[in-house]
């Protein structure tokens, strides 16, 4: 696998590093081209037998990829690449920061990959993307593979509702509880197969919410935030701007959860540890994604977690298996580039079952599939897993995403709306107008300013 090294993390001695290199790409390719809008006389490198299949040849694939080092390139891509190795395709790793102004840096040095993986933003912005409808109709790549609110997030990024590319993984939400906590307080674990509701977690959260023994309890030390993400709705109109927070009630239902929340007595305590969970062992509960058991120890190893497990993300009543929807980094193939058949090729490869087991099982990925015997292996190989009820992360269905993304949603703070309910007391009513009507001044300034 081809590498173009990163220098002492600063990325303009890497894109210059980059340039250096863009000099001795592959042969077959047309370094010449430098955006959607460049003419390329080179013939795609493949061709197409007697009965209509696409044979590929020998040639390079260039792989835009996040700043997060070689290593953990080559843990996503290596067994990808050595599977395509056996039919000529290579791949080179392109570091870049997701950012506008790195993917702007690397055309200007004329390294323009064929596959860029990211945050969906500046690639829309750059207007490079090139949908994939058409090559998973040509290649007969099944859809169905793939989890449905992923397919709906990768659907809602384009005004069309075309696939706009494949999503690089996920997050599984689960609760996280102490048992020696539980022990402690005299309550029962939570059931690892059924979630309980939101407010029968806060309910929960409030009973060990408690000083026993001289020692002060929590029973959730930070706010149920990622209920609102159960409903998958958006905050504005993708087209005209317009906030919706105060029409959709499913705002009204999420604030006054958070209201019930930090109605809590002691749950809003300024003496609070900072990691009561992990350092002090004081807190009964915590809600995190995936990996957490090993990311949140500091790979203390499994004697540092063999107190915690794992229950079903919380329901909201009237959605009873319907967690957290999902969004994801986007696989986009641009629309430039002449290898749109080698890079689809890619990425078939990378959502092969038996690939996708290998990240499952070292948490290198979290799958986008939903395929069963992916799911089985997530964490197999991970000692502070063993042992760990990882099935509550595949309970129910994730939410899917009816509408559009929309720009516009970045200019409607939830946090500040949430600080209000919590600092200042303020009620949900009051919150939701303030929200609606600062919203709407950010949005008409960042209009005029277009």
């Amino acid at each position: 696998m081809k590498y173009l090294k990163k220098k002492s993390g600063v990325f303009i001695i890497v894109m210059g590093f980059l340039l250096i290199l863009a000099a001795c790409s592959d042969k077959n390719r047309d370094n010449d081209k430098t955006n959607s809008n460049s003419n390329n006389d080179q013939a795609p490198n493949n061709t197409e037998n007697s009965s209509g299949k696409i044979e590929l040849q020998e040639t390079t694939i260039k792989i835009a990829f996040p700043l997060l080092g070689e290593e953990y390139f080559e843990r996503r891509f290596a067994a990808t690449n050595e599977q395509l190795s056996e039919i000529g395709i290579d791949l080179e790793y392109v570091p870049y920061d997701s950012t506008l102004e790195s993917l702007e840096e690397i055309f200007a040095a004329k390294l323009n990959p064929d596959i860029i993986i990211g945050d969906y933003s500046p690639i829309e912005e750059l207007n490079v993307g090139y949908p994939l409808d058409d090559l998973i109709t040509k290649h007969n790549f099944d859809l169905d593979r793939f989890d449905p609110s992923l397919l709906s997030f990768m659907r809602s990024l384009d005004d069309e509702g075309r696939v706009v590319g494949f999503p690089d993984g996920t997050s599984f939400w689960g609760l996280y509880y102490n048992k020696d906590v539980f022990d402690k307080l005299g309550k029962s674990y939570p059931d690892p197969d059924t979630p309980m509701t939101w407010h029968e977690l806060l309910e929960l959260a409030k009973e060990m919410t408690v000083e026993q023994d001289g020692v002060q309890y929590y029973g959730l030390p930070e706010s149920p935030e990622v209920a609102l993400t159960q409903f998958a709705i958006p905050k504005t109109d993708p087209d005209s701007g317009e906030v919706l927070i105060e029409e959709n009630p499913k705002f009204k239902q999420y604030f006054e959860l958070i209201e019930e929340y930090y109605s809590i007595p002691g749950v809003n305590d300024p003496d609070m540890p900072d990691d009561p969970f992990v350092q002090e062992q004081t807190a009964a509960m915590v809600l995190r994604t995936n990996d957490w058991l090993e990311r949140g120890y500091d790979h203390a190893g499994p004697d540092a977690v063999k107190h915690v497990d794992l229950a079903p993300i919380p329901v909201w009543g009237d959605l009873p298996t319907t967690t957290p929807a999902k969004d994801s980094w986007v696989m986009v193939i641009p629309e430039y580039t002449d290898y749109k058949d080698e890079a689809f090729k890619v990425l078939e490869t990378y959502m092969e079952p038996d690939i996708q087991i290998g990240m499952a099982k070292q948490m290198a990925l979290q799958t986008p599939l939903v395929d069963p015997e992916v799911l089985a292996e997530y964490g197999t190989e991970i000692e502070t897993y063993e042992g760990k009820n990882v099935n509550a992360y595949f309970f129910g269905e994730a939410a899917i995403f009816e509408d559009r993304q929309s720009k516009w949603d970045e200019y409607v703070d939830i946090g500040e709306a949430e600080r209000k309910i919590r600092e200042e007391n303020m009620d949900v009513v009051t919150v939701l107008r303030e929200l609606s009507e600062e919203s709407k001044e950010k949005i008409k300034e960042a209009m005029a300013s277009q």
